[in-house]
Parts: structure tokens; C-alpha cells; sequence
């Protein structure tokens, strides 16, 4: 695929899935660049379309642990309003809820605290990094925080269930909906 949007490549290595954001087996993280690159991709359509670049509601579908969202929600959070997920999987739910909780500065602290203990408990050289990458991550919602929040929405629901889709996003206009479906 050639990239459009993002031609460099970049270290994304903060974002990695494991490392500050939660992750579950069975739950694969999908590329961050690939994800930057069809984020960018659809703006751009939406833009050219409707000439509005307002902040944005994305929505996940099929958001397993949030992991997407979390990460476009660092990326893109100046372009962002609200990210919204939900999944089957009631484990995956409570994921992306915690990862999803990442994007503001109390949720990161919580994490931040959590990865504190594991290198005071292990002393790991892992643990030391996944500190200082939530450091970088620290800064960033920092800086995205004082132009405005980004509110996130998690719940359960299966894709086929129109009925409680409906009921958590009402009265919303979702501008993009972003998933990576199940195999």
C-alpha cells in the first residue's frame, strides 16, 4: 500500500499495545501507522465532502480493547471530539474502558501508578520504559487537553444489535466509523 498521510515512518513505539495500553490475548493491536493513514484518509474525504474540519465522533463498532481508538485518540486528538466503542465481548468492554481512561490525565496517573509498583515489586528494564514512554504519552494529552477533552463512550453491544447502538448513541452524530472486524 502506498501511504498518502504518513510517509515517514515514525516511532510509535510508546503507543505499543502491552507496553502503558492494556492488552488481552486474542485482542491483536492493529498497526498504529496503518491506522494514522486510514484516519487521515477519511478526514480528508469528509472534508472535500462537506467542508467542515470540526473535532470529530468516531466510532468502533467492533473496538475489542480500544486499542485503535486509544491510539487515534493520541495521533489525532486535536481532530477528535468523542471516541465510541463497543464490542460483544464483555472482557474486551472492560479493556477498552481502561484503555479509552488513558486519554485523560487521571486515568494515565492511575496507570502510571500501576507501572510504578510493578518496577518498584520487579525492577524490570520493561517496566522502566513503559515509565518513561507513559511520560511521552503524559505530555501529549497534556497538550490535547487544553484545547478540549476528549470524552470517550464504551459499552456492550454486538454489531447486529441496532436497538442498543442506537440507544448509546443517540442524539450523536457519529462522523466516522473506524473498525478492524473480527477474523
Amino acid at each position: 500500500m502506498q501511504y498518502q498521510y504518513v510517509k515517514e515512518r515514525l516511532d510509535y513505539s510508546d503507543l505499543s499495545s502491552g507496553k502503558v495500553f492494556y492488552s488481552l490475548p486474542g485482542h491483536p493491536a492493529f498497526p498504529v501507522r496503518l491506522s494514522s493513514e486510514i484516519f487521515q484518509h477519511c478526514l480528508a474525504i469528509r472534508e472535500a465532502t462537506y467542508k467542515v474540519s470540526n473535532p470529530y465522533v468516531l466510532y468502533d463498532p467492533c473496538c475489542g480493547a480500544g486499542y485503535s481508538l486509544s491510539v487515534l485518540g493520541y495521533l489525532h486528538g486535536e481532530k477528535i471530539q468523542q471516541l465510541i466503542g463497543s464490542d460483544v465481548d464483555e472482557k474486551a468492554v472492560a479493556l477498552a474502558k481502561q484503555n479509552l481512561g488513558l486519554l485523560n490525565i487521571s486515568g494515565l496517573h492511575n496507570r502510571m501508578h500501576e507501572i510504578s509498583e510493578m518496577l518498584r515489586l520487579y525492577g524490570k528494564e520493561s517496566h522502566k520504559e513503559a515509565l518513561a514512554s507513559s511520560r511521552v504519552l503524559q505530555n501529549r494529552i497534556a497538550s490535547l487537553n487544553k484545547d478540549h477533552p476528549i470524552t470517550t463512550k464504551v459499552f456492550q453491544a454486538s454489531v447486529f444489535d441496532r436497538k442498543t447502538i442506537l440507544e448509546n448513541i443517540t442524539g450523536k452524530s457519529v462522523d466516522i466509523v473506524f473498525t478492524d472486524i473480527p477474523y
